[in-house]
């Protein structure tokens, strides 16, 4: 097993957070040499972080705790551009009034996972919007090769797909670069971090600071996570999952995290919670119903770091939740010889008819207890459980509970 002597390497790595890095023992001595500087950005393109951008937070948040300096970058002035990276198309170009908006949703979302009293916030658009075309390119553009740059793959794949690429994306990466240079005069920023998908963008920045400099700065990336399904991390059917409650309740985001793939459960306690690894390593021998454990603490622990403590609590009293969801309560009956999974949408009044009940469980639509029902005919029993309760999830439905009867 790779030991590294910085404990926040060695915490990174154990976690699964390291994607790629510049010389990663360079980058492990600089962070067990002494705190260093390090900066996360994120441009502007929504009113709110979602959970594909939480990782980022995460990693932020470790920095903190051990005593590393956080540098949170809003990219006020990237925004304008637009990243290519991982992108076919080209981003919509937003007003200024958009973009200061989204600023706001997004300090919020800082706010909400990192400590505010050990961090420095700054806004890219306070040197970018000044800059002076002519100036900028004889001084930064001459340091970038358009051969190196379209070996990267935020342009090689848009190029391969012969997709459209404008000119002012193609500029991001020198303006991304010049971002690092700004934080690095100014801050004494010497680690970039950020998805795997920014990986030209970091690199690049590393050489504009050697070449400017004289300097070895640093870049680390995580992997661009999916679902074992294949589903791009904080992606649904309905859209982004986001970190807002505005946007997303504690309810749906709890649900979320509890309903995820069996086979990400692990993986996800140690990249979305901070729970200590001998407290997930149990989990990693168990399959199929005895993961339900690991799935709540997930959706706890996850949904805590977002809404509160007190949030989670609420949705998990049985008190609230006879208030928050709607129940099928199963007669002694139904405990004997099981129910139609159909009969249950139609009695909780999710479905109109019969039909309408095998159709929604045909299309994939219900689950209990995270489990997808395929089986129109499927009949739900009470077996491997005495007393207690079932979540019951049909397509946008809320969750119902199907609780044991007297």
């Amino acid at each position: 097993m790779t030991i590294f002597h910085s404990t926040l390497m060695q915490t990174l790595y154990q976690r699964g957070f390291i994607h790629q890095t510049t010389p990663i023992e360079a980058l492990d001595e600089a962070l067990n040499s002494g705190p260093m500087t390090i900066y996360y950005g994120c441009d502007a393109t929504a009113s709110s972080l979602h959970v594909g951008n939480l990782l980022g937070l995460m990693v932020m948040r470790m920095i903190q705790d051990m005593g590393h300096r956080a540098v949170l970058l809003v990219g006020g002035g990237t925004t304008k551009i637009g990243d290519p990276s991982g992108r076919n198309t080209t981003r919509k170009l937003l007003t200024e009034a958009e973009i200061n908006a989204n600023i706001s949703g997004i300090l919020s979302c800082y706010h909400r996972v990192l400590n505010p009293h050990s961090m420095v916030v700054v806004n890219n658009a306070d040197w970018l919007d000044s800059l002076g075309y002519t100036s900028f390119l004889r001084e930064i553009g001459v340091h970038f090769s358009v051969n190196r740059l379209l070996t990267f793959d935020s342009v090689k794949n848009r190029l391969q797909r012969e997709e459209s690429l404008s000119f002012i994306e193609f500029n991001y990466i020198l303006m991304q670069s010049y971002d690092y240079w700004k934080l690095y005069q100014n801050h004494g920023c010497a680690l970039q971090i950020g998805g795997g998908d920014q990986w030209g963008n970091i690199v690049s920045g590393v050489d504009l600071i050697r070449r400017l400099e004289g300097v070895h700065v640093h870049g680390l990336t995580w992997p661009l996570l999916e679902t074992s399904t294949g589903v791009k991390m904080g992606k649904t059917a309905q859209g982004a999952v986001w970190l807002d409650p505005a946007l997303c309740s504690a309810h749906d985001y709890w649900q979320f995290w509890r309903n995820v793939d069996d086979r990400d459960v692990v993986r996800f306690l140690k990249l979305f919670t901070f729970l200590p690894l001998d407290v997930i390593q149990p989990f990693e021998s168990l399959t199929g119903s005895a993961l339900n454990e690991a799935k709540i603490l997930l959706a706890d622990q996850a949904t805590a770091l977002i809404h509160g403590s007190d949030a989670v609590q609420a949705l998990t009293s049985s008190d609230q939740a006879a208030c928050a969801y709607p129940q099928y309560v199963l007669t002694p009956q139904d405990q004997d010889q099981g129910v139609l999974v159909y009969k249950i949408l139609v009695s909780l009044g999710w479905v109109s008819s019969g039909r309408e009940g095998q159709q929604k469980i045909t299309e994939g639509a219900v689950k209990i207890d995270g489990v997808k029902i395929s089986d129109p005919r499927a009949t739900f029993t009470c077996t491997g459980k005495e007393s207690g309760s079932w979540r019951i999830m049909c397509g946008g439905k809320k969750t119902a509970l199907l609780v044991l009867g007297e």
